[in-house]
């Protein structure tokens, strides 16, 4: 984690990380470092993700869920800290529509 640390105090640039890491401790580590807290639910399962945003929404820092959309869009709907949700789909017209500053599901049946 030290070298986030170190990182965000040279650059710019906004640093981003954490979609592979779970753990109170280690998030609480982490958010520390970063100035976005990349969660994956995939990884730390719902509630893992739940008390990542709550850790990060503590330290003041922005939630950017890791791919996933039709999973981690429910977090972004629950949760002010998180600004937007990563799609990352060959077809991602047949799992959700977005729409200005919102997200959801499509009308057709079976998509």
């Amino acid at each position: 984690m030290r070298l986030t640390h170190e990182l965000r105090r040279d650059l710019v640039t906004p640093i981003a990380a954490g979609e592979d890491i779970f753990g109170a401790r280690v998030v609480c580590d982490l958010v520390n470092g970063i100035d976005i807290l990349r969660v994956d639910a995939t990884t730390v399962g719902g509630t893992g993700a739940i008390e990542a945003i709550n850790i990060a929404a503590a330290a003041r820092r922005t939630v950017f869920p890791h791919v996933f959309c039709p999973i981690h869009v429910h977090l972004a709907c629950a949760f002010p800290n998180i600004e937007s949700v990563e799609r990352f789909q060959k077809n991602p017209e047949r799992i959700l529509c977005i729409g200005y500053s919102a997200m959801f599901p499509p009308r057709e049946k079976g998509k």
